[in-house]
C-alpha cells in the first residue's frame, strides 16, 4: 500500500517540474471590441443599445454620466466601451 507521504512527495515533485514551464509561457490574450462613439437613433434606450454592443445598460449609464432611465435624444452621442 502506498503511503500518503509518498503521494504528497510525488505531487510536490511534479508541481516543481511543471512550474518553470508555466512561468516561462508567455501570456497572450486577444482583446476584442473597442471604445467608440455611438449616435443615438430614434427609439433607442440604454438597454437596447447595450444589447446591440454587448454592454450592460447600467454600465452605459455610468460611463456616460446618465441616469439609467434617462430619455435619450436622437443625435445624442454616447461613449461605448465593449472591450473584453
Amino acid at each position: 500500500m502506498v503511503s500518503m507521504n509518498f503521494i504528497r512527495l510525488i505531487v510536490i515533485i511534479s508541481s516543481l517540474l511543471y512550474l518553470p514551464q508555466a512561468v516561462a509561457m508567455p501570456l497572450s490574450f486577444t482583446m476584442t471590441g473597442s471604445v467608440f462613439e455611438y449616435t443615438v437613433q430614434r427609439g433607442d434606450y440604454l438597454t437596447k443599445i447595450g444589447a446591440r454592443f454587448g454592454v450592460v445598460g447600467r454600465v452605459l449609464s455610468r460611463e456616460n454620466a446618465l441616469k439609467y432611465d434617462a430619455i435619450l435624444v436622437p443625435e445624442q452621442t454616447l461613449i461605448i466601451d465593449n472591450r473584453h
